[in-house]
């Protein structure tokens, strides 16, 4: 899943800079307040209401090209209000470049966020801000996954019904393909069910395990096991009764 970075901070705080040079180490593309104001927000000024509007146009943007690819706003987004309808627009990491030591300027005006990832640049140099800044999305953007373990014999809407909650939720898919012998309940190779999911389930992670007969853990791992509770009518699709009626698409 792609993600939205949103730096943060009054005018001359080095969102730019950071930017671009967050641009160079990370696969996104760069919303700049400037290029924004040239562009899409050129009928806009420095109201409130005008900065509550460019800044949603924004947010709305970067809600867009997330789906393609990684996105880093470098854009005021002065107001602690403006900011709570960014974050239900497009839901970004927030970062806050605080910069203690800038002048106050003429007609300029920003409410400091309560909590937010904050770097401190006035004490770091701007390499050592992109390092602090990357470590910190490497432990945020990494993809989470769900993992489904099953025989997948066949695959059918019940499965998918589960990929779908999962998917609301923003998390990955990992299926895991039960490595079992060839038999009347299991009548597809590892391979033909591979094969299966990738057409059906596209966007998932696949891997091949062997025969798993139960899953063990001991406390603490950070991460849970759940049941997902489907509706009653999709709760009696069984991939027997498939097999049973030879309904079981190779």
């Amino acid at each position: 899943m792609n993600r939205i970075v949103w730096l943060t901070g009054r005018s001359g705080a080095g969102k730019t800079t950071l930017a671009r040079r967050l641009q160079k180490e990370w696969n996104c593309v760069i919303l700049d307040g400037d290029e924004m104001r040239d562009s899409i927000s050129s009928e806009e000024g420095f109201s409130r209401e005008d900065r509550r509007k460019h800044n949603v146009r924004v947010a709305r943007l970067a809600r867009i090209l997330s789906r393609q690819t990684n996105v880093v706003v470098s854009v005021i987004a002065p107001m602690s209000d403006v900011r709570n309808m960014i974050t239900a627009i497009c839901d970004p990491i927030w970062v806050y470049l605080q910069r203690l030591e800038l002048p106050e300027k003429e007609g300029h005006f920003y409410e400091i966020p309560d909590s937010c990832y904050t770097i401190d640049c006035d004490e770091l140099e701007v390499r050592d801000s992109l390092l602090s800044l990357m470590d910190y999305l490497d432990l945020l953007v990494k993809p989470k996954y769900s993992l489904f373990i099953g025989r997948w014999q066949p695959l059918h809407d019940g499965h998918k019904a589960l990929f779908d909650k999962v998917r609301k939720e923003h998390k990955n898919i990992l299926i895991g393909i039960r490595d079992t012998e060839i038999d009347e309940s299991n009548p597809l190779t590892v391979g033909e069910r591979i094969e299966m999911i990738k057409e059906q389930v596209p966007d998932a992670e696949i891997v091949a395990i062997p025969d798993v007969s139960e899953v063990v853990h001991g406390r603490g791992v950070g991460w849970d096991v759940r049941e997902i509770k489907l509706d009653a009518e999709t709760e009696k699709i069984s991939a027997t009764d498939i097999r049973r009626e030879g309904r079981l698409k190779q």
